[in-house]
């Protein structure tokens, strides 16, 4: 997809040039050699991750299993949903660098 990790208009805020000067096909080539040069496959690509279940164990944090996140749409305890203002995320860098905590307060 391309255009993933900027938009034309950030290009064109670093480099004025026409939007038409700009190809889908530059930013596909550009954006899979950042992806080869960095061994990170999936890079600028968002994957809908639907229905991710944990158990808390009484735990204060859950680790996910799929990161970064970009959004949360609902989390539930018990099959009660939890209300959005109460979760934070902090990042756990011990575990892997796309790993995040989701704490319910």
């Amino acid at each position: 997809m391309p255009w993933s990790m900027c938009t034309k208009e950030d290009v064109m805020s670093i480099h004025p040039t026409k939007e038409n000067a700009l190809p889908d096909f530059y930013s596909i080539a550009v954006e899979d050699l950042i992806r080869q040069h960095l061994g990170n496959p999936n890079l600028g690509n968002h994957t809908v991750v639907i229905g991710e279940l944990h158990e808390g164990l009484g735990s204060a944090f859950i680790v996910l299993d799929q990161g970064p996140v970009i959004s949360v749409e609902v989390v539930t305890v018990d099959g009660i949903p939890v209300d959005p203002a109460t979760l934070t995320y902090h990042p756990q860098r011990s575990l892997s660098p796309s790993s995040l905590h989701l704490v319910v307060r």
